[in-house]
C-alpha cells in the first residue's frame, strides 16, 4: 500500500482522538498498539468521522518516503509508524533460515502471489510525525540491509506495526531485529532473533505485544518457529518456546485472567495461551485453517479467534480452561460459513 494513503486514512481517525501529554497514563485516548488500547479496533470514546476524500475530513497530509502497511500509533502529540526505503545500493542477501531446502526457488519470483527476491538494499525506518501538524519530529533507521527474500505484490517490507507504553517505542522488522527508543527517538537496544522464511515469500507481518514488562514476539516461519518473552527495558530473553507451527501472521494478546496474565496466539495447527511468568502452556484449541493471518480479540469472558485460507472458520474460546480444549464446552461457538 502507498504509504501516503495509508497515513491518510489511519491519520483520519487517530487524529480524532484527544490530545494528551507525552508522558501520559495510557487510557482510551490513545492508540499505542495494533489494533488499539484494547486490541479490538475500537476505542470506547472515539469520534471518528466515517466518510473521507482528498478534502474531506483531512486535517493535514504529508508525503513520506519509502512504503509501509504499518498501522500508526499514537501517544499523546505524537503518531509512530515504520517504513522501508528502496536505496540504490547493490548487495548480497543474508542467508535465511532453512534456505538449503529452497532448491532452484531461490532468487526466482515464487508461483501465485509470492514476491521475487530484491537486488537492492533497503533503510528500515522508525518515524515520528508532530500529530498536530505532520510534522516530521524524528526518524532513525534501525537497520540497512539486503532483504533475503521477497513479499507478496500487496505487502512491504514494513508491515509490521510498533507499539509503545509512553516511554519506549518498540519496533520489529522481524528478519531484520527488533528496534527500541525512547520518545524522542534515541535508540535503546536493538536485537536480533534471525531470519525467518515465510511460505511462498508471501512476507513477515505479525506485530509486537506488550505484556506487562515482557516484549511478545511470535516467529512462525517455514523453519523453527518459535515465541520469544523480551525484557522490554534491555531486549534479553526472559523466555523461548518452540512452537510446532507453519507460517502465521497473526499478532499476540494479552489477557488477565484470575489475576494472571495470559499471551495468546492464532496460527494453524493450535490456539495457545502462555503464561506471561514462565511460557508455559496454559491451554491449546485446535480448529483453525492455514495461513492464519486475523489477531485473536477478547471480550465477553472469551476469545474470538478467526481465519479464512482454505476454508473459514471463527472460535469463541472461553477463558479460564486449562489443557486442551479441542472439541470441549470451552468452545461457546464455532462457525464456517459468512466468516
Amino acid at each position: 500500500m502507498n504509504r501516503r494513503v495509508a497515513l491518510t486514512i489511519g491519520i483520519g481517525l487517530l487524529m480524532s482522538l484527544a490530545s494528551v501529554d507525552v508522558y501520559g497514563t495510557s487510557g482510551s485516548d490513545y492508540w499505542p498498539t495494533w489494533r488499539g488500547p484494547d486490541a479490538t479496533g475500537a476505542t470506547p470514546k472515539g469520534n471518528p468521522p466515517v466518510t473521507w476524500s482528498e478534502t474531506e475530513n483531512v486535517r493535514w497530509k504529508v508525503k513520506l518516503s519509502g512504503q509501509g502497511n504499518s498501522s500508526p500509533i499514537v501517544w499523546g502529540d505524537r503518531i509512530f509508524f515504520q517504513t522501508a526505503i528502496e536505496t540504490d545500493k547493490k548487495g548480497t542477501p543474508a542467508r535465511e533460515a532453512g534456505s538449503a531446502s529452497q532448491g532452484p526457488d531461490r532468487g526466482r519470483r515464487r508461483p501465485f502471489h509470492g514476491g521475487r527476491t530484491p537486488t537492492n538494499v533497503y533503510r528500515f525506518d522508525v518515524v515520528c510525525l508532530d500529530r498536530k501538524t505532520g510534522k516530521v519530529l524524528w526518524q532513525k533507521t534501525a537497520r540497512e540491509e539486503l532483504p533475503h527474500e521477497g513479499h507478496h505484490p500487496n505487502g512491504t517490507f514494513a508491515s509490521y506495526s510498533p507499539v509503545t507504553d509512553g516511554k519506549h517505542i518498540w519496533a520489529s522488522f522481524g528478519s531484520r531485529g527488533i528496534h527500541c527508543y525512547d520518545m524522542h527517538g534515541h535508540h535503546k537496544w536493538s536485537r536480533d532473533l534471525g531470519k525467518m522464511r515465510k511460505v511462498m515469500s508471501f512476507g513477515e507481518g505479525s506485530s509486537l505485544a506488550l505484556a506487562g514488562n515482557a516484549l511478545i514476539v511470535v516467529m512462525d516461519h517455514v523453519g523453527d518457529s518459535s515465541i520469544y518473552a523480551l525484557n522490554k527495558e534491555t531486549g534479553e530473553t526472559i523466555w523461548k518456546k518452540a512452537r510446532d507451527e507453519v507460517t502465521s501472521w497473526a499478532t499476540p494478546v494479552a489477557v488477565e485472567v484470575s489475576g494472571k496474565i495470559q499471551v495468546i496466539t492464532g496460527a494453524t495447527n493450535f490456539v495457545r495461551s502462555y503464561d506471561i511468568e514462565n511460557g508455559d502452556l496454559i491451554w491449546q484449541c485446535n480448529g483453525q485453517t492455514r495461513n492464519v493471518i486475523p489477531s485473536p480479540v477478547i471480550g465477553f469472558g472469551m476469545v474470538f479467534c478467526t481465519s479464512g485460507f482454505r476454508g473459514s472458520v471463527l472460535q469463541a474460546i472461553e477463558l479460564g480452561g486449562t489443557g486442551d480444549l479441542t472439541n470441549s464446552d470451552a468452545v461457546k461457538h464455532r462457525f464456517s460459513r459468512g466468516v
